[in-house]
């Protein structure tokens, strides 16, 4: 569990990656993975050895939602809220600020009248050190990193660091275990106001156009019908887009494999309406595109009536391990996607042909 407690323990807001990108970049070196940093601030990983059956894309976010510090005056710090925070929790709620000096702490203290900073309202932060905060700092809720209770990890951000973790966690395993593979990892930079790293990626490199793109998230369990502990999601799709509908057979037929083989995996499918992620963008940019999911409770820490931990299943999380593994060494989506009722077909063919 070193690397997840590692990456959950960053900052991180859109905008503000920097720790979780400095991490990536340290851990592929380690790893003598070839990285790369597009002019946007996004990173790609690639690891390739031997002959791989088909190459495959895997992405993740960078970034949990936050808030910067738009303007400091007269000691006020002026807060803009950075993704999907609920402005009536933030309300009175403690809070972590970044500065070049360390972590300071604070108390948001309400907000200031109807000023607005890029369409929201500006709260005051009040913080005892308040001085050493500066202008473009940026903050999250003071919420503990990294708690285990109950087959439960309670984090002040599992959205998206969680995915984020994974896919370091599955470099490691391919290359300790020299597995023959062709994976190019994605790590973007602010998905949480409107996928905007994403958005750029797309735009400016190109990826191999046979490879399916897996994006990886944490979804919110409620609005998505499904449970936390009960394995991961193949999301079919989200509340923009249904994703692509090949990818799609090919992930479910890997999942189907693997817990026929393995008794104790455990995966759902589901639609995950709750929000939209990033396998849109690449759905309307015309890849080939599927989605995975860590079930989340209390989706941008957003509880029944305050701020409170994301949290999302031990359980869940390392079988969303062995499913990625299978991805890797699976065979190509279109060959799978022939054999789908093939089966069947041949079995009653005779049939067909009498009452024809």
């Amino acid at each position: 569990m070193n690397i997840l407690k590692d990456v959950l323990s960053l900052p991180t807001a859109p905008f503000h990656e920097e720790f979780v990108s400095d991490y990536v970049s340290k851990f592929c070196k380690k790893l003598n993975v070839s990285l790369r940093k597009d002019k946007y601030g996004n990173l790609i990983a690639h690891y390739k050895l031997g002959q791989a059956k088909q190459p495959v894309i895997l992405t993740a976010h960078m970034d949990h939602p936050g808030f910067e510090i738009a303007a400091v005056k007269n000691g006020r710090l002026c807060t803009g809220i950075l993704g999907g925070i609920k402005p009536e929790y933030f309300d009175g709620a403690k809070v972590c600020i970044m500065t070049s000096g360390g972590i300071i702490k604070g108390k948001v203290a309400g907000k200031l009248g109807n000023k607005k900073w890029h369409g929201k309202h500006i709260f005051e932060i009040k913080a005892k050190n308040g001085y050493k905060a500066k202008s473009g700092n940026f903050g999250w809720y003071d919420i503990p990193p990294f708690r285990i209770s109950g087959g439960l990890l309670y984090t002040k951000g599992a959205d998206n660091l969680v995915s984020a973790a994974a896919l370091l966690e599955l470099l490691h395993y391919l290359k300790r275990n020299k597995i023959a593979a062709d994976v190019r990892c994605l790590f973007t930079r602010a998905e949480e106001v409107g996928f905007i790293g994403c958005v750029a990626f797309s735009k400016s490199v190109q990826l191999p156009r046979n490879a399916p793109i897996i994006v990886l998230e944490c979804s919110s369990a409620s609005a998505g019908g499904v449970k936390i502990g009960s394995g991961p999601v193949l999301r079919v799709g989200d509340k923009m887009s249904c994703f692509t509908p090949e990818i799609d057979c090919w992930l479910k037929s890997i999942s189907n494999d693997l817990a026929k083989k393995n008794k104790k995996f455990k995966f759902q499918r589901a639609l995950l309406s709750g929000g939209t992620c990033e396998a849109s963008v690449w759905t309307i940019n015309g890849r080939k595109v599927g989605g995975l999911a860590f079930p989340l409770g209390n989706y941008h820490n957003n509880g029944r009536k305050n701020y409170a931990p994301e949290f999302i299943s031990i359980s869940d999380y390392k079988l969303m391990q062995k499913l990625l593994v299978q991805i890797i060494r699976a065979g190509n989506y279109k060959e799978a996607i022939k054999k789908t009722g093939a089966g069947i077909f041949k079995n009653y063919r005779d049939w067909v042909s009498k009452l024809c």
